[in-house]
Protein backbone atom coordinates (compact mmCIF):
# COMPACT_ATOMS: atom_id res chain seq x y z
CA UNK A 1 0.00 0.00 0.00
CA UNK A 2 1.91 3.42 -0.79
CA UNK A 3 1.03 6.83 0.44
CA UNK A 4 -1.72 7.88 -1.72
CA UNK A 5 -3.94 5.09 -0.79
CA UNK A 6 -3.53 5.48 2.88
CA UNK A 7 -4.37 9.00 2.71
CA UNK A 8 -7.54 7.74 0.34
CA UNK A 9 -8.21 5.01 3.10
CA UNK A 10 -8.12 7.19 5.77
CA UNK A 11 -10.32 10.06 4.02
CA UNK A 12 -13.11 7.18 3.29
CA UNK A 13 -12.94 5.72 6.88
CA UNK A 14 -12.90 9.49 7.92
CA UNK A 15 -10.45 9.55 10.28
CA UNK A 16 -7.95 12.29 11.19
CA UNK A 17 -3.97 11.16 11.41
CA UNK A 18 -3.98 11.15 14.94
CA UNK A 19 -7.18 8.85 14.66
CA UNK A 20 -5.36 6.49 12.68
CA UNK A 21 -2.46 6.49 14.26
CA UNK A 22 -3.60 5.65 17.45
CA UNK A 23 -5.75 2.68 15.95
CA UNK A 24 -2.32 1.11 14.00
CA UNK A 25 0.09 2.13 17.26
CA UNK A 26 2.35 4.24 15.48
CA UNK A 27 2.93 8.23 15.58
CA UNK A 28 1.08 10.73 13.90
CA UNK A 29 4.11 11.84 12.27
CA UNK A 30 4.39 8.26 11.54
CA UNK A 31 1.65 8.53 8.91
CA UNK A 32 2.45 11.82 7.97
CA UNK A 33 5.59 10.12 6.37
CA UNK A 34 3.70 7.26 4.94
CA UNK A 35 1.00 9.51 3.41
CA UNK A 36 4.06 11.85 2.09
CA UNK A 37 6.09 8.53 0.90
CA UNK A 38 9.22 9.95 3.22
CA UNK A 39 8.92 6.28 4.39
CA UNK A 40 6.91 2.64 4.60
CA UNK A 41 5.58 1.01 6.61
CA UNK A 42 7.29 -1.29 8.51
CA UNK A 43 6.01 -5.24 8.04
CA UNK A 44 4.28 -5.17 11.68
CA UNK A 45 2.62 -1.86 10.97
CA UNK A 46 1.59 -2.39 7.60
CA UNK A 47 -0.32 -5.56 8.98
CA UNK A 48 -1.70 -3.22 11.18
CA UNK A 49 -2.74 -0.63 8.98
CA UNK A 50 -4.80 -3.08 6.81
CA UNK A 51 -6.43 -4.99 10.06
CA UNK A 52 -7.77 -1.33 11.01
CA UNK A 53 -8.70 -0.93 7.28
CA UNK A 54 -10.67 -4.13 7.46
CA UNK A 55 -12.19 -2.49 10.43
CA UNK A 56 -10.76 -4.38 13.23
CA UNK A 57 -9.14 -2.61 15.90
CA UNK A 58 -8.03 -5.76 17.65
CA UNK A 59 -4.54 -7.06 16.52
CA UNK A 60 -4.41 -10.80 15.21
CA UNK A 61 -2.49 -13.21 18.15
Amino acid sequence: MNGKEILNRRLDMQLTQEQLAERVGVSTFTILRWEKGYSKPSALAARRLREVIRGRDEPEG
